[in-house]
């Protein structure tokens, strides 16, 4: 160290530098896809909290905890990121809503049910007024034919 020029020193201290910041830029993507990944799983326990309201809250208090964690330790290295907390959905909020839905979705398909059978009926109607008119035709001719027929069938027996 003391036969080293004073240029050598500052490389070293800028080598180092950026080294550590390297190792900052690693641990803080390291980290961001973790509490990622965290944030994720308690997105899918909130929206599945009607199945399994216990271990769905657990879940949300754990990500909490270890985003806590990380952010302290962000802190502790300098490493600036904003982060929110989630909160555990309530079983009685994701039923309220499930049920909400279903309300939604049934009036929906009534309406359309209601569309659906009265155009169905509109054309069982118009068929059946093409059948009728299709049979009184039939009818028509074949009471016309006999008619006439009718008197020389008789001569025929």
């Amino acid at each position: 160290m003391l036969n080293t020029t004073p240029e050598e020193l500052n490389r070293h201290r800028v080598g180092l530098r950026t080294a550590r910041q390297n190792r900052l830029e690693l641990i803080a993507r390291s980290t961001g896809q973790l509490l990622a990944r965290l944030d994720a799983a308690a997105t899918a326990a909130n929206a599945k909290v009607l199945l399994n309201p216990t271990s769905s809250r657990s879940l949300v208090h754990s990500r909490n905890h270890v985003t806590n964690a990380v952010v302290d330790f962000h802190g502790r290295l300098g490493i600036e990121r904003l982060l929110r907390s989630v909160r555990a959905r309530a079983w009685t909020d994701a039923a309220a809503q499930a049920r909400d839905r279903a309300l939604e979705t049934g009036a929906e398909g009534v309406d359309a049910a209601w569309k659906i059978g009265k155009e169905t009926g509109g054309r069982a109607f118009s068929a059946m007024g093409r059948l009728g008119g299709s049979l009184a035709e039939r009818a028509k001719r074949q009471l016309g034919d006999g008619s006439g027929d009718g008197a020389e069938g008789g001569a025929k027996r």
